[in-house]
């Protein structure tokens, strides 16, 4: 008995075999016809595995649409409420299909990390349950927190995956597949400035910056940032950064990195952060993390990740604390612990990260690391939602539409889906349309 049934047309058998091998490595048992037992017929033993299979996924393609074969085998997944279709090309799907949620790998290059891919495996999840190969859940409550997301500090970190972790601009979403920065809270002190890690806890964290460049002051640079004068703050940091100012160097990261000022430059970004890093900069350690993480500016390493995260998240910043998290429950870079997992995604999430608390609020509704509990998931799922957070926000409406840990309220549902659509979650417009609602 295989957990997943893939379907899909023979064209696309490359990107069947893709899909099924990241997912085996997830911890499910896949099948995807590549081997028929001699002695037995090819339309038997199929529809002996559609019959056992706890979750059918069909690679919706330009040919795939077009083959009765593939319409046949979704149709009985429909039938048995376990249907997961899955683009791989940007096409209409077949009649009869269009108001089923679909995951999109379109483009997808095969990373586990990658947030369509964690979308998908949520799916799964959500039907299937757990991996049966995945690590035991003890029940237990751990006592860590963070999302499918990520982001950067001030001077600033950087964010990606929501739950690896969820990044617009200036805000911080797990672990997401785009860099993005967001500012780190900034206290100017009387003849300086000091960047404060995200932990609040300044006495062990806070950075001084105390370059003075032609008269201006550093605090002159972040101001010109802040009011999106990159051209003229650059110079000002550059210099600082380059009397060792880690602060400086850390914004200077941020600049290559995201193209504020500067010609974007992936190299460049990562050699500032790492310069800021090596000093102790819990922002820099973070980024760094994240150029890691998705091999921007250097090759993809999830171990060295994995050490950059640590060492921010071991400072307080709550959003390397929530990618750590991440790392642990996907196993990426270590090995996979739900425990380790769920006492990270607490640190980050009881200091207010919405992406932490999203994920938290997750191992509650699937009892990873601790015992499951859909009161526990609604409780840290709302607090990401009030936050804004269009994850949280999708993951509230869902509780509310199926009555998970909350009265079933369908108009709360469409409330919480519909805040997450406005912020572009797709998953959340599909279910509106599902529900015959608009955003």
């Amino acid at each position: 008995m295989s957990d997943i049934f893939i379907s899909y047309a023979r064209e696309d058998r490359p990107k069947a075999q893709q899909l099924a091998e990241v997912l085996e490595r997830q911890g499910w048992s896949v099948w995807w016809d590549i081997a028929i037992p001699a002695g037995q017929k090819f339309g038997d033993v199929i529809s002996e595995k559609l019959s056992q299979a706890d979750v059918i996924v069909v690679l919706w393609s330009a040919i795939s649409v077009k083959r009765d074969w593939v319409l046949d085998e979704a149709q009985i997944g429909k039938k048995r409420n376990i249907l997961i279709p899955v683009f791989i090309e940007s096409v209409d799907p077949p009649l009869g299909y269009g108001q089923i949620h679909a995951a999109n790998l379109v483009g997808w290059n095969g990373s586990p990390s990658a947030p369509e891919f964690i979308r998908l495996v949520r799916d799964i999840e959500r039907i299937a349950g757990s991996p049966k190969g995945s690590p035991a859940s003890p029940n237990v409550p751990g006592d860590g927190s963070a999302k499918r997301g990520g982001a950067s500090v001030d001077p600033i970190e950087i964010k990606i995956p929501q739950r690896m972790v969820n990044l617009p601009v200036l805000s911080a979403k797990i672990r997401r597949n785009s860099v993005i920065a967001i500012l780190l809270v900034g206290m100017l002190i009387i003849g300086g400035i000091f960047i404060a890690n995200r932990s609040d806890s300044s006495s062990e964290t806070q950075i001084p910056a105390t370059a003075t460049v032609d008269g201006n002051t550093y605090a002159e640079g972040v101001k010109l940032y802040d009011a999106g004068k990159y051209d003229e703050a650059y110079p000002l940091f550059l210099k600082a950064a380059e009397q060792g100012d880690a602060n400086a160097q850390c914004y200077i990261g941020v600049m290559y990195d995201n193209g504020y000022g500067v010609a974007q430059n992936y190299v460049e970004a990562e050699k500032w952060y790492r310069k800021s890093a090596e000093q102790g900069n819990s922002a820099a350690q973070f980024n760094l993390g994240l150029m890691y993480d998705n091999g921007k500016g250097v090759a993809q390493n999830y171990e060295e990740a994995v050490k950059w995260y640590r060492k921010s998240a071991d400072q307080g910043n709550a959003d390397g604390q929530a990618n750590l998290g991440f790392m642990y429950e996907k196993g990426l870079g270590l090995a996979q612990n739900y425990e380790e997992a769920v006492k990270w995604y607490r640190k980050s999430a009881e200091q207010g990260n919405a992406d932490g608390q999203a994920n938290l609020g997750w191992m509650y509704e699937f009892g990873k690391g601790v015992a499951q509990s859909n009161e526990e998931a609604v409780k840290w799922y709302r607090k990401s939602a009030e936050q804004g957070d269009a994850d949280g926000q999708y993951d509230l409406g869902y509780m509310y539409e199926y009555g998970k840990g909350v009265k079933r309220n369908k108009d709360e549902a469409i409330k919480w889906y519909r805040l997450s659509a406005k912020q572009g979650n797709t998953d959340a417009q599909k279910n509106l349309k599902r529900l015959g609602e608009t955003w």
